[in-house]
């Protein structure tokens, strides 16, 4: 009796094995399935296979022309590249050349752009979609130029290798000169390697919100944990950086030529007093908190306004510190100012 109870257990526990390996090898089946059908929908997009599987050309983009729609899946191009590669987590490859559009990264996720130095006539966009969902996860590597504006807002986890904004007027998808970087509300965690603003406009009907070259704000939502290792900010016709926010890392800032355009029919900067935003300022950090910069340079030569760099209030607990200021030129003419109530110091002034 006692044999028959043991083959009887001995069967059901080698039928239950052979069921459960039969199911591991059905989840490793349908995961290979899955990773081969992703390739077959991605061949509906391809308009043109000689190119490999994220290139933008092998899906109808063509270098020197205009953004079309896609016959497949009647969007954009851009659009359309751009969520297939979210979806099925390829990075998507622009080779050098000049593109006629702008690149927006709305509400999605894991998107990776290897840019071969390419350059956009539009802007660059990283933002939240209609439905509030936040953009993240997303990293451009190499060079990547827009003679338009890079803007972003409610989006996390953001990664350039070397971001330019150039002003060229013939390249400018509306003819005007470049808006600058505008870091707004609800964006968190983004590092940036190289960063380079040239020639930030002032003209009353494209420039009413471009208040300073590189902006972060946001009422109340404020920007937190930006880092970058260089920024090089030159022709600049407003503010040079406008600096809100929480647990910012910048190593090294250079400010040449700033405040020598129009300051009329300017919007006021978030978290600013009224009329502060007309007192134009090289490095103008407001309600900056618990933040580190290392060396910072400013050229006060070629420049106009009111201060060189501006400390205005901030968290008293969470002190902001600036290791090395130098002003090119002295400060005669655009001194440094500290509000009374600023959280900010600055261990070192060389003139």
């Amino acid at each position: 009796m006692k044999n028959t109870i043991y083959i009887i257990v001995l069967i059901i526990i080698t039928i239950s094995c052979k069921e459960e390996n039969k199911e591991i090898k059905i989840d490793k089946v349908q995961d290979k399935e899955n990773s081969t059908n992703w390739k077959v929908i991605e061949k509906n997009y391809a308009i043109n296979d000689v190119y490999e599987i994220g290139d933008v050309r092998r899906y109808g983009i063509i270098i020197g022309e205009n953004d079309k729609i896609h016959p497949y899946s009647k969007k954009s191009t851009i659009e359309t590249v751009l969520e297939i590669s979210s979806k099925y987590k390829f990075p998507i490859l622009f080779p050098e050349g000049t593109y006629n559009f702008g690149i927006f990264i709305k509400g999605l996720e894991n998107v990776e752009i290897i840019s071969k130095n390419a350059k956009f006539t539009g802007p660059i966009y990283i933002i939240d979609n209609d439905s509030l969902k936040k953009s993240k996860d997303i990293k451009v590597s190499g060079v990547i130029t827009t003679y338009y504006k890079v803007f972003m807002r409610n989006s996390k986890d953001i990664e350039f290798d070397k971001l330019i904004i150039t002003s060229d007027i013939s390249k400018n998808s509306i003819k005007s000169s470049s808006m600058g970087c505008d870091i707004y509300a609800g964006v968190d965690y983004v590092y940036i390697n190289e960063l380079e603003i040239n020639g930030v406009g002032s003209s009353a009907d494209n420039h009413t919100l471009t208040r300073a070259a590189l902006q972060v704000h946001g009422w109340n939502n404020n920007p937190s944990n930006l880092e970058i290792n260089k920024i090089t900010i030159t022709n600049c016709d407003r503010h040079a950086i406008y600096l809100t926010g929480n647990n910012h890392i910048i190593n090294n800032i250079n400010i040449d030529n700033y405040g020598n355009g129009n300051y009329n029919n300017v919007s006021d900067l978030e978290d600013s007093e009224k009329g502060d935003t007309q007192k134009i300022t090289g490095l103008w950090l407001n309600k900056c908190n618990n933040s580190s910069i290392g060396s910072v340079t400013i050229n006060t030569n070629d420049s106009k306004g009111t201060y060189s760099v501006w400390l205005d209030e901030g968290n008293i607990g969470e002190p902001t510190t600036i290791e090395k200021v130098t002003l090119i030129g002295g400060d005669k003419k655009l001194p440094i100012f500290a509000n009374e109530l600023s959280n900010c110091v600055i261990r070192k002034v060389v003139k």
